[in-house]
């Protein structure tokens, strides 16, 4: 009986598109983040949508924005079954689409390896100690046609190492705990076209 009054419930006659828009207004503002400290039901809120019941799975998985704000800290749940499946999951289900990035910890960190592969698709990037040795893979000459913005928490005595960002033609908002002096600043090109300057 019970089962046939969920077949009933109002909400599974909600159309799809309604639905999309929920669980968008739901997820939008928590990243999916692989730490320890967050509940389990904030930090993986599409995992947790998905498993309510297979019309919804399907719905969930269709929506690659859900997919796409990811977050990896310094010290990321180890306790997670096969983290680094999860987040490829993530990837594949967010297709192409942009992606919104934290990365508190550097490319020693398999995860944040992975988020490095995908920069082309950065859009929002909030990243601790952005040094050149943390994240080698940036000082490669990488991409970023999509970045928009940039927040450094540049939680050490040294300067970031912004000029990893210069190949950001789009890139309109830096936010940094620590500021270069003018004569590093002058190495990173896109500081003329930054509209949104700000500091923390």
């Amino acid at each position: 009986m019970s089962s046939l009054k969920s077949l009933s419930a109002p909400i599974r006659r909600l159309p799809v598109e309604l639905l999309t828009h929920i669980f968008v207004a739901v997820c939008d503002g928590h990243p999916i983040a692989f730490a320890a400290r967050v509940p389990k039901k904030i930090e993986r809120l599409p995992f947790t949508l998905a498993s309510v019941c297979s019309s919804w799975r399907q719905i969930v998985i269709d929506i690659p924005r859900l997919w796409s704000n990811l977050q990896i800290p310094y010290e990321y749940n180890s306790n997670h079954s096969c983290p680094e499946q999860q987040l490829r999951l993530c990837l594949v289900r967010s297709k192409s689409h942009a992606l919104s990035v934290g990365l508190w910890d550097g490319e020693k960190s398999p995860l944040v390896r992975q988020l490095v592969e995908e920069s082309a698709r950065w859009q929002h990037a909030m990243i601790a100690y952005l040094l050149e040795e943390e994240f080698p893979s940036l000082a490669s000459r990488k991409s970023f046609p999509l970045l928009e913005t940039l927040d450094i928490r540049q939680h050490s005595f040294r300067d970031p190492h912004l000029f990893l960002f210069n190949s950001a033609p789009r890139l309109y908002s830096l936010k940094t705990t620590k500021l270069s002096p003018p004569e590093k600043l002058a190495a990173f090109t896109p500081r003329n076209q930054i509209t949104d300057p700000g500091s923390q």
